[in-house]
Parts: structure tokens; sequence; C-alpha cells
């Protein structure tokens, strides 16, 4: 029986929320459909302090932990995985956060999100921009097969990166839309649009606050729900304090909230808003979509791709043509879309996850 081994060391509960989405969505996915995989025994890797997150698969599946007390640390086992499990070098290693080991270890499947770090203006740690355009070359070299988690992603390695035909594909990420199990009308009398964001400079927060600003003084009966934090330093966070305590009534921002409380936000929200610059899928925004809710999104191509002809899409660095958008849509009162049965379809678990177990039986 051969051993898929999935690499979780980088896992920190509430850090990095689009990946432990990814992650555990995958993970609930693949538990349920395990009886597809011939012959394999799966192992869930992670740091031993997130053990009882991963506790929950160890009816199916072993939980191996590891001591990250560190990056360095962190990407030190992961070179040493094959050693440290006893693999063999026909099991596999699922490398799940953009880049693998620095040295070949059995077989190997590298999951790249984006390509973030090539665009410096978007970043600016240095030492992350490095670990990736040292790191990921090798990682490419040393994969059996790279997937990309969007056909955009897909196309954005083949710019950087020489990749055989062979070796590169895309599956779109796994989406759990079962957690959805209750419906409940927020208490909130007033219509607010809602956006998912952060600090990061590719969000763009900055922008839809200035737009939001703008927009409010021509028609203040919409607040803005934020779920994210702004930080505490940078041009979200320094546009967000110079505003005038009037607007900032209307604004809330919710970090840290559960899953079932942003499921409550979409369904009940006018429009959902993502105005990034950047992203290699965009998991807020196929939520949604799922939840058949009006999106205004940046016009950019992986958002084309995912909400195909489901949205409104504006110029990202364009305030007046965000606030025409949002103008138009507050006066149309039109808050629902028809979306939920093309994103079910496009992200069904036979898109997903079993083109992955169909991977992984191939090798």
């Amino acid at each position: 029986m051969k051993r898929l081994v999935i690499d979780a060391l980088i896992y920190k509960k509430n850090k990095a929320y689009g990946y432990q989405e990814y992650l555990l969505n995958f993970l609930d996915s693949l538990f349920d459909n395990i009886n597809l995989l011939i012959d394999f025994q799966i192992v869930i890797l992670c740091d031993y302090r997130e053990k009882v997150v991963f506790e929950k698969y160890s009816d199916r599946m072993i939980i191996s932990t590891l001591n990250v007390s560190s990056k360095f640390k962190q990407l030190f086992l992961q070179n040493i995985i094959k050693k440290r499990l006893q693999l063999c070098n026909d099991d596999i290693i699922l490398y799940t956060y953009n880049y693998s080991s620095f040295i070949k270890q059995s077989k190997n499947i590298l999951i790249i999100h984006d390509l973030l770090f090539q665009r410096k203006k978007y970043i600016s740690n240095l030492f992350f921009r490095l670990q990736r355009k040292i790191w990921l070359p090798i990682s490419i070299k040393n994969s059996d097969k790279v997937i990309a988690i969007s056909e955009f992603t897909m196309k954005d390695i083949l710019k950087y990166y020489r990749v055989p035909a062979y070796k590169l594909g895309f599956i779109y990420n796994t989406f759990n839309f079962n957690k959805q199990t209750y419906h409940r009308k927020i208490n909130n009398p007033r219509p607010f649009f809602l956006s998912v964001c952060s600090s990061a400079y590719h969000k763009n927060t900055e922008t839809l606050l200035k737009a939001y600003e703008s927009f409010f003084r021509q028609n203040n009966n919409f607040d803005l729900v934020l779920v994210g934090s702004l930080g505490v330093s940078g041009v979200a966070f320094d546009t967000y304090n110079d505003m005038s305590e009037e607007i900032k009534e209307h604004i809330l921002i919710l970090n840290g909230i559960q899953y079932d409380e942003l499921i409550e936000l979409y369904e009940n929200c006018s429009l959902f808003i993502s105005l990034s610059l950047f992203e290699g899928l965009g998991m807020p925004v196929v939520e949604a979509l799922y939840n058949n809710r009006l999106v205004l999104l940046s016009n950019i191509e992986v958002f084309h791709e995912i909400a195909e002809d489901y949205a409104i899409y504006v110029n990202p660095l364009s305030i007046s043509d965000i606030v025409e958008k949002m103008t138009m849509i507050a006066c149309g009162q039109k808050y629902v879309n028809e979306s939920s049965g093309m994103i079910k379809n496009k992200f069904s678990v036979m898109n997903t996850t079993i083109k992955y177990i169909e991977l992984f039986n191939s090798l």
C-alpha cells in the first residue's frame, strides 16, 4: 500500500484564512471520498500544536506531527519528510502551499496558489520574495506534477517558468458548500455592502474605503461591512483613520468571525465587493456567487474566469467608476444574482476533489 503524505506543516489556526479554508475543505472532501483511492494510506503531516484541528480525520487518515518552531525549521523539516516518515520512492508527497522541498523526495505533487511574489509593487517582504524566487523553480523541477488552482494561475506559471505540458495542469479549490446549514436574517435594518479584505496592498482596501466615502456623500442609506483586518499601519489603516466619525459609524470591521457568521453576511448583503488587484482564485467571490449575491468585481482575468457574466466589473483603481457602479446598484435595487447553479457545477466535487483522486491513482 502506497502512502500519500499531505504536507500541512505551514498550517496555523486563525492565520492565512484563505489557505486554512482551502486545506480543510480539501481534507473534508477527500475524507468523504477516500474509498475512491486505490491502495493508499493517507498521512496528514502538521505541527504538533495543530494536531487537534486534524483529529477529526483520524478515523481514515494518520495524523503525524513535527515541532515547527519557526519558519526556518519548517523549511528544514520539509526536506526530511521522506526520512522522518520512512517513505518509499513510490509514495507521494502533496505540497499544499506554493513550494516543495529543496531536494527531491519520493513522488512530488506541488500546489501553486498564486505568483504574487513576482509583483514587487504588491508585496514588500524581501525575505518572502527571495525565498519564493529561489525555492519555486527548484520545486517545479523536483515535482512530478504541478497543479495551479485556476486556469489564470496556470497561465501565470507558464509566463515565468518553463514547465512541460505533461507536468502542469489546474484544478480548482474544493468548496464545502454543505457547511451552510442554516439561514438567519441579520438583525440590521440598514442594507449593506460586504467585502472580505485585509491590509495587504493588492487587496486594494484603501480604494474601497475612498469609494465608499464618496458614495456615502450621495447616498447614506447603505453601510459597509469589512470582514478582515486593516492592520495597525499602512494605506488602508491610514485611510480609515482619516475618515470623519460620521462615515466611520457606518463602517463595520469584523475580524476573526466564524464561518457561519460570514455565511449570514453573504446571504444578507445587498452587494459583495472585491476590488483586489491580484488573486490566484478568489474564494470569497466564489462563496458570494454561491449565495446568489450581486457582485462588483475588479476587471481582472481571474475574476472573469470565476464569475463569467454573473458580475459587474469595474476598474479597481477608478473611484469614479466604482462609485458610479455602487450608485447604479443602489438605485436599481437588484440585490440577487442567479449564479449558484454555475458555481455548483464549476466547483463540484467532480471538478475538484475527484480530479485530485484521479491524479493520485495515476502516479
